[in-house]
């Protein structure tokens, strides 16, 4: 439900009118006019938000009426936040189809450019985010050509084209309700990911594939999509059975959502690249991050459960021009695969296969050449490094930026100690442990307040029903401390600590908390800092954290939002 939405329905609700609610509320009538018929909204966390909300209670309890304070001020807040954060995602996304420079649309649409660009970073929303989609999407629908209008159709769901102005105006700021979207899909396979069974599937999977014996396929050269295919399967074939433990490089700027149509191409893909870590090789990883959305969170996909072994670092290549030619470079100490395409008809692309050592020689070189100008595209922590982790994760609390937290439990810094350390005894921990546990929540809250004097947070957790509850009880959140620590909530002290949470964002104006009941991740947690990183925290098979700081996966998850139910 929209902004303007609520309030009319609240106003109709309580019986009052403008000039009342002004009374009550301290806002001029013209305001609450155009927040009513949803010309204006204000902004979340704002004073006039704040008054508004205040004259709405005082209302309500003047009418005798049920108190809804509370669930009131929550879906005010989630309308805020969705329609913010929806709009910033979904305009660089329709940016991605037709390419337009912040100075072009600043021409178009009338808008200060710096502004546009704050729109498009979601700092700012625009002060009527209806009228400026519109206008958004009349100006990119006239500029764009045949094959965009088709992806921007398919974007936005239309099927018919003289609706796609109105279908892309409301797809730019109302809630996306599809829950197969590529974040919402990339992240629920991270959440349902576990090493040990991933580890233990592939011992079984196409043993003939995976087999170290038989001879390795000769160098040669294949043409067209099911020949590609083959060519990627033939160069990790030929890395398995080589002798060789010589890492791997791999850049690829090609297009790959047609390659991974076929599922059981993607499997054994995925289950080669295994069995090659198993055998010890390290992968060198150089990602293509200038993909349209869809395809960089495929590549994600395919990737990250792969990073958790340890044994990958990922890379990008800074200020690369995006062109409609194409190729990727694979190398091992046993074969150089080479391929090329043209991005509109890659299915009449090309692979070649070389296993003579003057080639290797060379792939190595040009590997080694792309890596001096690649940059890390992530850090990645493990237990082994868990010290790294906290050492890199504080001295970022004093920089600016808001923060976007989404987790699957609760702020171990609203719990107290007197209720904390009681029930890690219980628990039969020992006291080392319980002490530093209680210096992580002590730190933690020291860091919330400290972000806080600056900056805004924006926390969601989960609404578990009782059925949810005793399916799978949450655990504290204790995943940053990489100790293998799983210690689940009963249902008493979860209500305590969401009580307590509650009390907490109330008495912190910048913290706004977010209580979804559609939130499904049970083992992720999304830490995003604005224009600086995202942190994705995984806290079971393996506890891993990964620190994201390239721009575009910055925003990508910095901008996620997950389905709210208002």
């Amino acid at each position: 439900m929209t902004f303007k939405d609520l309030l009319n329905e609240d106003m109709n609700r309580v019986g009052c009118t403008l000039s009342e609610l002004s009374r009550a509320s301290g806002l001029s009538a013209a305001v609450l006019s155009r927040y009513r018929s949803g010309e204006r909204e204000p902004r979340l966390g704002s004073r006039q938000l704040s008054e508004l909300l205040k004259g709405l209670d005082s209302l309500e309890k003047e009418a005798g009426l049920s108190d809804r304070s509370e669930q009131r001020h929550k879906n005010y807040e989630q309308s805020l936040v969705t329609k913010r954060l929806l709009l910033s995602s979904h305009l660089s996304k329709m940016l991605e189809i037709v390419p337009v420079s912040i100075k072009e649309l600043s021409i178009a649409l009338n808008y200060d450019a710096s502004y546009l660009s704050r729109i498009r970073s979601g700092k700012r929303n625009p002060q009527d985010p209806e009228l400026f989609a519109r206008n958004l999407s009349q100006f990119i629908t006239r500029i764009a050509d045949t094959a965009q209008i088709d992806k921007l159709m398919a974007l936005c769901g239309c099927t018919d084209e003289s609706s796609l102005v109105n279908d892309l105006s409301v797809w730019l700021v109302e809630k996306d309700q599809t829950h197969s979207s590529s974040m919402d899909h990339f992240l629920k396979n991270l959440d349902n990911f576990d090493l040990n069974e991933f580890i233990a599937s592939i011992k079984f999977t196409d043993q003939d594939l995976l087999s170290a014996d038989g001879p390795p396929a000769p160098s040669g050269t294949y043409y067209g999509l099911e020949r590609m295919r083959q060519a990627e399967l033939d160069f990790f074939r030929n890395v398995l059975v080589s002798d060789s433990t010589d890492p791997v490089f791999m850049c690829n700027s090609m297009p790959i959502e047609k390659m991974a149509e076929d599922p059981a191409f993607i499997r054994r893909w995925i289950s080669l690249i295994a069995a090659c870590l198993q055998k010890g090789i390290h992968f060198n990883v150089v990602h293509d991050v200038g993909r349209p959305f869809e395809e960089m969170m495929l590549g994600l996909e395919s990737w990250i459960p792969l990073y958790m072994t340890g044994q990958i670092t990922p890379w990008y290549l800074p200020g690369t021009e995006r062109s409609i030619f194409r190729q990727s470079l694979y190398v091992s100490g046993a074969a150089v695969l080479r391929g090329e395409c043209v991005i509109s008809h890659s299915d009449h692309g090309m692979y070649e296969l070389h296993t003579e050592e003057e080639w290797i020689r060379y792939g190595k070189t040009r590997a080694q050449d792309i890596l001096i100008s690649a940059r890390p595209l992530m850090k990645i922590f493990t237990s082994e490094n868990r010290e790294e982790f906290l050492d890199y994760m504080y001295p970022t609390v004093p920089l600016s930026g808001n923060r976007f937290i989404h987790s699957a439990s609760l702020p171990i810094c609203s719990l107290t100690r007197d209720i904390l350390v009681p029930y890690l005894q219980e628990n039969g921990l020992p006291e080392k442990t319980i002490s530093e546990i209680e210096n992580y929540r002590r730190r933690e809250l020291l860091n919330i307040h400290n972000i806080l004097k600056k900056n805004s947070v924006i926390f969601e957790i989960p609404e578990y029903t009782d059925e949810q509850f005793d399916e799978q009880p949450p655990s504290l959140f204790l995943s940053p401390l990489m100790k293998q620590l799983r210690i689940p909530y009963t249902k008493e002290l979860y209500q305590k600590h969401l009580q307590l949470t509650l009390e907490f964002a109330e008495t912190n104006p910048g913290l706004t908390l977010i209580i979804n009941p559609d939130f499904s991740f049970r083992n992720l947690a999304i830490h995003g800092q604005e224009d600086y990183h995202a942190v994705v925290i995984k806290n079971r098979s393996p506890e891993i954290c990964f620190v994201i700081t390239h721009p575009n996966m910055v925003q990508a998850l910095n901008h996620y939002t997950a389905p709210i139910i208002a």
